[in-house]
């Protein structure tokens, strides 16, 4: 759904300068969609051209919320521009606010599906790297049993203590 949001605003730029806005409120619009696209509206200025400065600030938010937002703030622009009534069905307000409620709907499903899997991770580690029940907990404590039983030199113990135990990094 967002994969063609860039063009679908740049449509939506042109249909709004066909209908004779002024050149304010195109000039707003173009910011908007400079937003949406993440490129700045204006050049950063350098100093030094020979040695530019590599702390510039990005200004690019492009996560899915931030370009929703942006595309809400467009509809927002449009919707009160009286003279906005393109011909094309995919371009009217009510259009755009069907777009923006289907982002919704999709947005939502995608943070569900996250908690679903930071839960199903959360769960395999517990079972994995729990103190004292977890699996690789329990692996230490087979390998010190055999040794006990086996010694180091036998060929079982030697397979065993192959075995690898990885705790995950915390972070």
């Amino acid at each position: 759904a967002y994969k063609g949001m860039n063009k679908y605003a740049t449509r939506i730029i042109g249909a709004l300068k066909a209908s004779g806005v002024m050149a304010e409120l195109l000039k707003y619009a173009k910011g908007i969609l400079n937003k949406i696209r993440g490129t700045r509206t204006t050049k950063v200025k350098e100093t030094d051209p020979v040695n530019p400065d590599p702390n510039t600030i990005s200004v690019a938010q492009l996560s899915y919320e931030n370009k929703k937002a942006h595309f809400e703030a467009l509809k927002g622009l449009v919707k009160t521009e009286a003279s906005y009534n393109p011909n094309e069905t995919d371009l009217k307000v009510t259009e755009l606010e069907a777009y923006i409620a289907r982002l919704v709907t999709l947005n939502a499903s995608v943070t569900n599906e996250l908690k679903k899997l930071q839960k199903s991770k959360d769960d395999r580690n517990t079972e994995l790297y729990a103190p004292i029940t977890g699996l690789s907990e329990l692996t230490g404590i087979v390998k010190a049993y055999v040794k006990s039983v086996l010694g180091t030199s036998d060929p079982v113990y030697k397979r065993i203590a192959a075995i690898r135990r990885r705790k995950p990094s915390q972070k």
